[in-house]
């Protein structure tokens, strides 16, 4: 029997902001293009990167390790993933996910935004850290703001995950999102017209 493929952050996140994506990547296999705004993205972690290197990151916590671009993975969920920033704190066998992104603070936190630190937390928990809090950091407005990620928010990411793998095992075509402006740039649109 062929071992399932591993799930990433961004699976994950596209299927929160549309379980269609999921069907068209991972069943039909039409790979989603990589968008002018993922490569600003990119340009703008490896300059948030080389700055804070040299600064403290977390207001009012004394400068912690960190590491940047963390692969880590679980086989037993087949979930895989590169966090931006960890923050250790050896000392209390605590760390801190750091999630970067390039634009302005919105008014509340996205779902998918939560859910990649959700399961960037659960995997650090699995490398034998503690983690209670992360934290999304905008760089257009320099603001971070923190997000619970204690052990009790699990069950929703091992859900989603659960989820996402019975659209592709069972070749299921889910429901379009019921938010009709994310449909406006998806490069999925007409494709998803047809069906």
């Amino acid at each position: 029997m062929l071992q399932p493929e591993f799930l990433t952050a961004k699976d994950l996140m596209n299927n929160l902001y549309c379980e269609r994506i999921t069907y068209f990547e991972h069943v039909l296999k039409i790979p989603q293009r990589t968008t002018r705004k993922e490569l600003e993205g990119r340009v703008a972690h490896e300059k948030f990167d080389e700055k804070s290197k040299r600064l403290k990151i977390l207001p009012g916590v004394d400068r912690m390790p960190r590491i940047y671009n963390l692969f880590l993975e679980d086989t037993d969920r087949g979930f895989r993933t590169i966090i931006d920033c960890l923050l250790i704190d050896r000392k209390k066998n605590e760390a801190f996910v750091i999630q970067v992104k390039n634009s302005p603070k919105p008014s509340f936190v996205y779902e998918g935004q939560r859910f990649q630190l959700i399961a960037e937390a659960f995997l650090v928990r699995k490398a034998g850290y503690s983690v209670q809090k992360a934290y999304v950091k905008y760089l257009k407005d320099d603001i971070l703001v923190p997000v619970d990620v204690g052990p009790d928010t699990e069950p929703a990411f091992v859900a989603r995950i659960n989820r996402i793998r019975d659209i592709i095992e069972k070749e299921i075509m889910p429901e379009p999102t019921g938010n009709k402006k994310k449909c406006a740039d998806c490069c999925f649109l007409k494709l998803c017209r047809r069906v």
